[in-house]
């Protein structure tokens, strides 16, 4: 496997995994059960917690530490985001 490839799948698997659930909790709680919808959001616990501890013990990558798991954190927001906004208006068409 290429470098570019590992990178991509690390930084940009996670965004895209979350766009695919959170489209999923639209599809299936269409009509009831609408709170599970936020249930991808738990997901972001995870990351959150790694860049706490990160940012707690410190170390000497700290700075790339904390910079890798941020983006792997901006990358789950933006596919919870836009994971929403498709379910959203998937939802309203049918």
């Amino acid at each position: 496997m290429s470098a570019e490839l590992f990178i991509a799948l690390v930084f940009v698997g996670p965004g895209v995994a979350a766009f695919g659930l959170e489209c999923l909790m639209f599809r299936l709680t269409r009509h009831r059960f609408w709170p599970l919808r936020l249930l991808p959001v738990a997901l972001l616990a995870l990351p959150a917690a790694r860049v706490w501890e990160a940012w707690r013990y410190g170390g000497p990558f700290r700075q790339l530490t904390l910079l890798s798991w941020e983006i792997v954190t901006l990358s789950m927001v933006l596919g919870l985001v836009l994971g929403s906004l498709v379910g959203f208006l998937w939802a309203k068409r049918s």
